[in-house]
C-alpha cells in the first residue's frame, strides 16, 4: 500500500497491517507533518491482516507527542557535529598571554605625554631656502622611551604653517630614560 504525505507529496510503502482496520495516525519523515491515514480499502484485503508472523512493523524509536509510533522508515539523520573548543580556548590563551607579554613593546603607539622640546634654535642650512631647527628633547616620564617619532610643523608669526614633516629622532644611548636629554 502507498501512502503520500499530503504537505510534501512524499510516497511512503506501508502494508496494510501498520495502518491497520480503522487507520492511525502517522508523520511524514521528511517534513515531520502529521496526518491521520485511513485504511484504503480497494487496494487492501483480509488476507492482509491474516499473516501478521510474517510482516514485522516498521517502528522507528522516535516517538511524536500523540505517543503514536510513525509508520514510515525515517531517513538516516546525521548526528550533530561536537565541536571541539578546547583548541580554541587554548589558542586564545596563548594570543592573550603574547599580548600581556608584549604590551609594553607597543608603547611607542601611544603619544609621548611626558616628553618636552626645549631650547628650539634656528640654524642656517647649506640648501638654498632651507633651514635648520635645532632642539633639546627631555623625557619627564618613567617609561624608556627609544626613537621617538616627532612631528615638527614651522609657522609664521600669523600662526600660518610654512612646513610640516615628522621626524624620527635616532638617539645615541639607543634608551632615553627619565629625565635624560638628547
Amino acid at each position: 500500500m502507498h501512502i503520500t504525505c499530503p504537505n510534501c507529496q512524499t510516497r511512503f510503502i506501508v502494508t496494510s497491517n501498520q495502518i491497520g482496520i480503522n487507520g492511525r495516525r502517522v508523520k511524514c519523515s521528511k517534513c515531520s507533518h502529521l496526518w491521520y491515514q485511513k485504511l484504503d480499502y480497494n487496494n487492501s484485503t483480509l488476507n492482509d491482516f491474516k499473516d501478521k508472523v510474517n510482516t514485522g512493523t516498521i517502528k522507528t524509536p522516535i516517538k511524536n507527542h500523540y505517543n503514536a509510533n510513525v509508520p514510515v522508515i525515517l531517513p538516516y539523520i546525521p548526528t550533530k557535529k561536537k565541536y571541539n573548543i578546547f583548541p580554541i580556548l587554548w589558542t586564545s590563551f596563548i594570543i592573550f598571554c603574547l599580548v600581556i607579554l608584549l604590551i609594553d613593546s607597543f608603547k611607542f603607539l601611544g603619544k609621548y605625554d611626558q616628553l618636552k622640546i626645549e631650547e628650539i634654535n634656528l640654524g642656517k642650512s647649506r640648501h638654498i631656502g632651507g633651514m635648520k631647527i635645532f632642539y633639546k628633547l627631555s623625557n619627564e616620564s618613567d617609561y624608556l622611551i627609544s626613537d621617538p617619532i616627532i612631528k615638527v610643523r614651522v609657522i609664521d608669526t600669523n600662526n600660518q604653517a610654512l612646513d610640516e614633516y615628522v621626524s624620527i629622532t635616532k638617539l645615541q644611548t639607543k634608551i632615553l630614560q627619565n629625565k635624560q636629554y638628547i
